[in-house]
């Protein structure tokens, strides 16, 4: 019997007792490797023959060898490859013998992929089981560590053996697991910090993900999200003090939330130190007369600090109603009631001057109007403006009022119908329809105009 044989039988074992998942009973295994580490048996027809014998006995310690070859595979629990290289060798064996070990050690390595297949997959399952209940009852997430762990610690059995189509489930849930349990852990670093709206959005991603295998239930993960509190209105907190003359602190206080901030929260202070920069810039401009300037640079700053919307409205509202007199070059004749917007006193200057037909200050003011809040964007857009765009309407009718001079009706009416189109304020607009029913009497042909 060739000694080497030994060694190798004791390898095989070795090798085949991977550390996870733990050792299984596998009797088809030990009786081949047991057929091994006996001398063969020859088959009736080579008894007599001692040539064969001998081919048989060189064939057998050849075939130690081969097996050596198979240990890289078996140590990395690959057995796919394991047993392409296996059956190659049964194929290729010249005896009946020598193919006999090789084909039982076939069906003894299959059997055993098969239990460490099953037994793999049972752990993976199990674990995942206990990552929704750790996942639930963690508070920190340095309590998440350990089942961390222990999921790369799977990750990188798998990764380590070949592929394996039977196990693809069991890949796919080790992956959702590892995904799962890092935003989970990611979501209570965010609530330990305060960081309410980034542990918000963390579950909401959770939930949202099309994880296969999800260790926490939505319903869970809807619960827990509608359980965060919200914390008090950012814009009272931040914001309560907030006033022209002082952006330049109220600023630094942001600039110093936003630097130990993260996520969804830091971009929402970024978004806001956008804000208040082009408001005290604004300011700066006003003072030194650069009303151009100023102008721009409030229609064109479109808020995305969405927490903050009626703080930043509000502020602008101030700017608004201080750059007034210098903006309109017109005497106000009113002052702006407690608490009224910037777009509705506007509206009611330019009411004012309609209703005593100043008509260049009418158009002045509407054109501020139009300009500096387009659309109500830049203050508030749940409060229209008078008109969509009054500026435009007054000047037609103040166009059309020349032309009647000129004894033009028909471009009269046209320019009168053009005021209305515009959104003429509603006292002029019931002027112009006054007029346009003037004209269809005196002039037949403005009538077409009104049709």
């Amino acid at each position: 019997m060739n000694t080497r044989l030994l060694p190798h039988c004791a390898w095989l074992l070795a090798a085949l007792a991977l550390a996870s998942p733990a050792r299984l009973p596998a009797q088809a295994l030990d009786e081949a490797i047991k057929s091994f580490k006996a001398a063969p048996t020859l088959s009736s027809s080579g008894l007599a023959d001692a040539s064969y014998s001998g081919n048989v006995l060189r064939e057998w310690d050849s075939a130690q060898n081969q097996l050596s070859s198979l240990d890289g595979y078996i140590d990395n629990n690959d057995f796919n490859n394991a047993l392409s290289q296996a059956r190659q060798y049964a194929r290729s064996a010249r005896t009946p013998e020598i193919r006999k070990l090789w084909d039982d050690l076939v069906t003894a390595l299959q059997t055993e992929a098969k239990a460490r297949e099953a037994a793999f997959t049972e752990k993976v399952e199990a674990l995942s089981t206990r990552v929704g209940k750790i996942a639930l009852a963690a508070t920190k997430p340095s309590e998440l560590d350990g089942i961390l762990d222990e999921l790369y610690a799977l990750q990188e059995a798998r990764n380590n053996g070949g592929y394996n189509n039977r196990l693809q489930r069991t890949y796919t849930r080790i992956d959702n697991t590892l995904s799962f349990v890092n935003g989970w852990q990611d979501y209570l670093a965010q609530r330990e910090s305060g960081d309410v709206d980034g542990a918000r959005n963390s579950l909401r991603n959770l939930n949202s993900n099309s994880f296969r295998y999800r260790p926490v239930s939505r319903s869970d993960i809807l619960k827990l999200m509608s359980s965060i509190e919200s914390p008090v209105s950012p814009s009272t907190n931040l914001l309560a003090d907030a006033t022209l003359d002082n952006l330049t602190v109220i600023r630094d206080r942001i600039a110093a939330l936003q630097e130990t901030s993260s996520g969804r929260r830091s971009n929402e202070f970024y978004a806001l130190l956008g804000d208040l920069d082009a408001l005290n810039r604004a300011v700066s401009e006003l003072k030194a007369d650069r009303l151009a300037s100023a102008r721009d640079l409030l229609r064109n700053s479109n808020s995305t600090a969405h927490a903050y919307l009626d703080a930043i409205a509000k502020l602008k509202n101030d700017f608004i109603i201080r750059a007034l007199p210098a903006l309109t070059g017109v005497k106000l004749s009113t002052p702006p009631a407690a608490n009224e917007t910037a777009i509705s006193y506007l509206n009611r200057l330019v009411e004012e001057a309609v209703k005593a037909e100043d008509w260049p200050r009418a158009q002045r003011l509407a054109t501020v109007t139009n300009d500096l809040v387009p659309n109500g964007g830049s203050c508030s857009a749940r409060e229209p403006l008078v008109g969509a765009n009054p500026a435009v309407a007054i000047k037609a009718w103040t166009n059309a009022q020349r032309m009647e001079k000129a004894a033009q009706p028909v471009a009269a009416a046209a320019l009168y119908r053009e005021a209305l189109k515009a959104g003429a304020p509603p006292k002029l607009e019931a002027q112009i329809i006054e007029r346009l029913r003037a004209l269809a009497v005196e002039s037949p042909e403005s009538a077409k105009e009104m049709r």
